[in-house]
C-alpha cells in the first residue's frame, strides 16, 4: 500500500498473469562471490533452486554440480518454465552449456523440453587455455575470456519426440570482426540454414552434443570410484584417491618463502582472534582483505567464538604447479578443504608416490604428473581440478575405538622438516622396488597398499603372469596415461570422466617406461643439466651472485643460427640462457612445457587483495643458492627431451577385447 508502488504492483501482477511466449535475454552470469570478504552473495531463489535440482541436476552425473545453480542456468530454468508449452527463448550466453561436463543435465532437459534448438557457437573460450589451443578459439566478441554462444529454443506442442538440435560455429582462429561480419551476413537463423552451415546433431544417451564419448571407454576399469572410495570392495584400481589441497586463501597459505608463510598465517590468525575477542558478529566482521581472508568455515568459527592457534607443524612443502614447489600452511582449520590428503601425506617423513590427473570438466588438455608430496587443487593448472591416486595410504597405528583418527596429530615441526633431506628431494631409488624402501610401520603409521587385491589378481590372470606386482600396475597406469594414442582416442571421454584404464598389449613395456617417467618427473632436480644450455652474461653483470641472478620476470627469445632453431631465455638484464632446443617445447602439461611453467611461476607477484608479495628470490635466499632457478631450467630441458624419447618407445596402443 506504500504510495508510488501500487502502479508497479499492478504491472507486475499483469505480467505474472500474462501468457508469455517470447523471451529474449542476456542472462546474468555469476557463480557467486569470489570470497567471503566480498560480502556479495547471489540472491537466493528457493523455488527456482528446487526446479534446477528436479531437472538439470537430476539428469547430471557430474561430481560437482555447483555451477548448475549459477545465475545464468537459473535464468534459463525460469525462462523454460515461463513460456510453458509454446514459445521461443532467444539468448546470448556462456557457451559452457554446449559441452560442459556438469551441463549434461541441461542438454538432456533441452532435448526433452523443446522441439527445436538452434545454436551458433562463437567460441572465444580461452579460460585456462594456452598456445594453439587458445588461438584456435579466435577472438571473443566481448572483452571477456569466457566463450559465448547464441541460442534459440523453440517449444511447439505439435512436435513429437526429442528436440531437433542444429549446430553451427565460427571458423577457427577467427577475429572478432570476422565473427561479427559473419553474423551480419547470415542475418538470421534462416540465413545460417541457407548457407548449409547448420549440422543436425544426434545426441547420445549421455547428453553429448559435440564432444561424443567412446562407448568402449566405459567398459575399461575405473581408475577411482567415488561411491566406493576408500573401500576394498571398490571396482576401481585405486581404493583411495583425493583432490588436491584447496586453501581458499592461496596468497596467505602459499609462498616461495617458508618464513613468509609463517609470518602471513601468524598475522592472519592473530587478526582473526582479535575479531573474536572484540565480540564481532558475522554481519559486521572486518572485510579488509589485507587483515583476514574469510571463508564459510572461518565465519562459522567466528560465530562460535572459537579461537585458533598458529601451528608451526602445519608448515609443509607442496607442489603448487608443475615443477614449482612452494611452502604451504597445511591445517584443516585454515584450509578450505584438505580432502583425503592427510591419509596420503600425513607428515613430511612418510614417503609416497601419487599419480595426479586432470579432473572432469577441465577446459585444458588431459595431463598427468607423478609426485611425492602434497599437490594443490589446481596443481595441473588454473581451472583444473586435480585428482591424485597414491601408491599407498597411511593409517595411524593407534585408533580410538569408534572414532575418526586425527590424521594431523603427528605433524612434524618446521625445524624437523627443514633438517630432513627428504623435504627437498626424493630419497627413493626407482631402480629398486619402491616397497622395499618404505617401512610398513613408520612413526606411528601403518603403510597400506592402495591398489586393490582384486585388481592385482585380475592383471595377473589377464596377462598370465603371477609375478606382476601392484607397483608394476602403478607404473603401467602412469605410462598409459601419457600414451599419445590413448589421449587422442579418448580425448572427449577424458574431458567428462576420470580416466578408465584398459589392459593394453605390452604390459611390461608400459610398466618399465612408466617407472622411468616417474623417476624423471619426481627427481627432476637431480637429472643432468642439458649440455647445450649455457649461460651468457652481459659485460655489466654484477659480481654479487644474488644480484646477478635476481629474478623479476623471465621471458623467451627466439634464436636462429646455422639453419637450426633454438630458444633463448632472457633470465634478467644480466643473464641469458642459450642453446635451448626448440624440441624441448614438445612435452607439455596442461598446455605448457616445463620451461613455460617455470617462466610463468618464478616471478615476483603481489596479491592485490591482501598486498602479500610472493618473491622467488626469497626462495633462493632460503636455499642458499642464487643460481637455483638457472640450474632448474637446465635440468628441465633434460626432463622434456628425455620424456619425449621415452614416449616414443611405447608400443602402439592395442587393446584386445576384455
Amino acid at each position: 500500500d506504500f504510495e508510488g508502488l501500487a502502479a508497479n504492483n499492478e504491472r507486475a501482477k499483469a505480467e505474472k498473469d500474462s501468457a508469455i511466449t517470447v523471451i529474449v535475454m542476456n542472462p546474468p552470469y555469476s557463480v557467486g562471490q569470489k570470497s567471503a570478504n566480498d560480502n556479495n552473495e547471489n540472491i537466493r531463489y528457493p523455488r527456482l533452486r528446487k526446479r534446477i535440482a528436479e531437472t538439470y541436476a537430476r539428469h547430471s552425473n557430474s561430481a560437482n554440480m555447483n555451477s548448475l545453480y549459477d545465475s545464468y542456468f537459473a535464468a534459463l530454468r525460469w525462462a523454460s518454465d515461463r513460456i510453458d508449452e509454446r514459445g521461443v527463448i532467444a539468448f546470448i550466453v556462456n557457451r559452457k552449456f554446449i559441452d560442459g561436463n556438469a551441463a549434461e543435465g541441461v542438454r538432456l532437459c533441452f532435448e526433452n523440453e523443446f522441439s527445436q534448438v538452434f545454436i551458433y557457437d562463437l567460441h572465444g573460450d580461452v579460460n585456462g587455455k594456452n598456445g594453439d589451443l587458445a588461438a584456435c578459439e579466435g577472438d571473443n566478441i566481448f572483452p571477456i575470456k569466457t566463450g559465448v554462444a547464441i541460442a534459440v529454443l523453440i517449444k511447439d506442442p505439435s512436435h513429437q519426440g526429442p528436440a531437433e538440435i542444429y549446430y553451427a560455429q565460427t571458423n577457427d582462429y577467427a577475429t572478432r570482426q570476422e565473427k561479427l561480419d559473419q553474423i551480419r551476413n547470415y542475418g538470421s537463423i534462416k540465413g545460417i540454414g541457407e548457407a548449409n552451415d547448420f549440422s543436425l546433431i544426434e545426441p547420445n544417451e549421455h547428453g553429448d552434443w559435440i564432444s561424443t564419448r567412446d562407448e568402449r571407454f566405459a567398459t575399461f576399469q575405473e581408475i577411482g570410484n567415488k561411491s566406493l572410495k576408500g573401500k576394498e570392495t571398490t571396482p576401481a584400481i585405486f581404493r583411495q584417491f583425493s583432490r588436491g589441497l584447496a586453501t581458499s586463501r592461496d596468497a596467505w597459505c602459499y609462498n616461495f618463502s617458508w618464513n613468509a608463510v609463517a609470518s602471513n598465517m601468524r598475522r592472519m590468525i592473530d587478526n582473526y582472534n582479535d575479531e573474536v575477542d572484540a565480540g564481532t558478529n558475522v554481519d559486521s566482521h572486518n572485510t579488509d582483505s589485507a587483515r583476514i581472508n574469510w571463508n564459510r568455515q572461518l565465519l562459522r568459527d567466528l560465530a562460535a567464538r572459537k579461537h585458533h592457534l598458529f601451528d608451526e607443524g602445519a608448515l609443509r612443502l607442496s607442489v603448487y604447479r608443475p615443477f614449482c614447489t612452494q611452502s604451504v600452511y597445511f591445517a584443516r582449520e585454515m584450509n578450505d578443504m584438505v580432502y583425503q590428503l592427510p591419509r596420503l601425506f600425513p607428515t613430511p617423513t612418510h614417503p609416497n608416490l601419487s599419480i595426479t590427473a586432470t579432473g572432469e570438466g577441465s577446459p585444458k588438455e588431459f595431463s598427468t604428473l607423478v609426485l611425492n608430496t602434497l599437490p594443490d587443487l589446481h596443481f595441473l593448472g588454473a581451472g583444473v581440478s586435480t585428482q591424485t591416486f597414491p601408491l599407498y595410504t597411511w593409517e595411524p597405528l593407534s585408533r580410538t575405538s569408534g572414532s575418526e583418527p586425527d590424521l594431523f596429530a603427528h605433524l612434524a615441526t618446521a625445524s624437523e622438516i627443514q633438517a630432513d633431506g627428504a623435504a627437498t628431494a626424493s630419497s627413493l631409488d626407482f631402480s629398486r622396488p619402491i616397497g622395499d624402501q618404505i617401512p610398513v610401520a613408520l612413526d606411528g603409521y601403518r603403510r597400506v597398499d592402495n591398489i586393490t587385491d582384486a585388481t592385482l589378481a585380475s592383471y595377473r590372470q589377464h596377462y598370465g603372469d603371477a609375478a606382476i606386482t601392484k607397483e608394476d600396475i602403478f607404473f603401467y597406469v602412469y605410462a598409459l596415461l601419457h600414451h599419445p594414442e590413448y589421449r587422442e582416442r579418448y580425448e572427449d571421454d577424458l574431458k567428462k570422466t576420470l580416466p578408465r584404464i584398459p589392459r593394453a598389449a605390452g604390459f611390461h613395456t608400459y610398466a618399465s617406461v612408466g617407472r622411468e617417467l616417474a623417476d624423471l618427473h619426481v627427481n627432476y632436480e637431480r637429472v643432468e643439466p642439458y649440455p647445450s644450455v649455457q649461460e651468457e652474461a652481459s659485460l655489466h653483470a654484477p659480481a654479487d651472485p644474488w644480484e646477478r641472478y635476481r629474478i623479476t620476470k623471465m621471458r623467451f627469445q627466439i634464436e636462429k643460427r646455422r639453419d637450426t632453431s633454438s630458444k633463448r631465455i632472457k633470465y634478467n638484464d644480466y643473464v641469458t640462457l642459450t642453446g635451448i632446443p626448440a624440441e624441448a617445447q614438445g612435452y607439455s602439461i596442461s598446455g605448457r612445457s616445463p620451461l613455460e611453467w617455470v617462466l610463468d611461476r618464478y616471478q615476483v607477484k603481489m596479491d592485490t587483495a591482501s598486498g602479500i608479495v610472493n618473491d622467488p628470490n626469497d626462495f633462493l635466499r632460503e636455499q642458499g643458492r642464487p643460481d637455483a632457478v638457472v640450474d632448474l631450467i637446465k635440468r628441465l630441458v633434460t626432463v622434456s627431451m628425455r620424456t619425449q624419447e621415452l614416449l616414443e618407445t611405447l608400443p602402439p596402443l592395442e587393446i584386445p577385447e576384455q
